[in-house]
């Protein structure tokens, strides 16, 4: 891996986290339906490009946050046991 694809791995990697932070902000303030993929790319200041540059639409960022959320709570259950 050269210097410049990592700096473009740990950029796209930046941006998928601003995105799903702010999807799961504007779930929380309208819930799915009515949250649009221009509502999260403004509460996460990048670009609606951005954001299709990095997810398929709405529902891949969706299953993106679930999928975060769920393996928090698989390793907590694992600290635990």
């Amino acid at each position: 891996m050269t210097r410049g694809s990592s700096v473009r791995q740990a950029r796209r990697e930046m941006y998928r986290q601003l995105i799903i932070a702010a999807a799961e902000l504007e779930f929380a303030r309208g819930g799915f339906e009515k949250t649009k993929v221009a509502d999260i790319a403004r509460t996460a200041d990048v670009s609606v490009d951005t954001v299709y540059k990095n997810f398929g639409g709405k529902n891949d960022i969706w299953e993106a946050l679930n999928r975060q959320r769920m393996d928090g709570v698989i390793a907590a259950g694992e600290r635990a046991t």
